[in-house]
């Protein structure tokens, strides 16, 4: 059996960072969107990234960037940039003439028709996302409506993930990659170290 690939999302402070790290957590989020309770600066992100750059695969997660946003986070090394929001081919084309980074193409999946037109994106990502359609609410969506995708594009399977149903995601879910946010927090936005252990001794079998 492969490997699954665990994706801590919302990450906000260096000594939760380097926890991660050491559970051998696969992939760290960084948030830089002002309304999320998870958002962090370029500023302080970039003095964290100082410490864990090569340690550890790091992304950029954005909604709806500003070109400047975007000028400022190709600066920084990180290795993706996650795009929420309602992107365009063309303006996803714009993106990756800005930055030279791995695209994640995040959908918020409410039923089948928010699937349709994923084909479209698939030469300008190298990864698909798909979350609920309130990223970063701890709601799921219904996980069936993947199977029927004819898509090859790897993915991660992102909105609601905790202890309690990882497991029921893994079994029936088709991808190795899974990104978990609010399902390991104590409170909103604040990381629970114990629960970052569970979901990794979950992902290692």
């Amino acid at each position: 059996m492969k490997k699954l690939k665990i994706k801590i999302c919302g990450i906000t402070d260096l000594v939760i960072a380097n926890f991660c790290i050491n559970q051998k957590v696969d992939y760290l989020g960084f948030v830089f969107y002002d309304s999320s309770p998870r958002n962090i600066s370029v500023d302080d992100a970039k003095v964290i990234l100082s410490y864990i750059s090569n340690k550890i695969y790091t992304v950029a997660v954005t909604k709806n960037p500003s070109d400047d946003l975007l000028y400022s986070l190709e600066q920084l090394p990180f290795e993706y940039l996650q795009v929420h929001g309602n992107i365009s081919i063309e303006r996803l084309k714009t993106i990756r003439k800005i930055v030279n980074k791995k695209i994640i193409m995040s959908f918020n999946i409410n039923d089948q028709s928010d699937l349709d037109n994923i084909s479209n994106y698939e030469d300008l990502s190298d990864f698909f996302l798909f979350d609920s359609k309130n990223s970063g609410s701890g709601m799921k969506f219904d996980w069936s409506l993947l199977n029927k995708i004819t898509s090859e594009k790897e993915y991660f399977l992102s909105g609601g993930l905790n202890l309690d149903n990882l497991r029921n995601a893994i079994n029936n879910v088709n991808t190795l990659y899974f990104d978990i946010s609010s399902g390991v927090e104590k409170s909103t936005g604040v990381k629970d170290t114990s629960k970052i252990a569970d979901i990794m001794k979950i992902a290692n079998g």
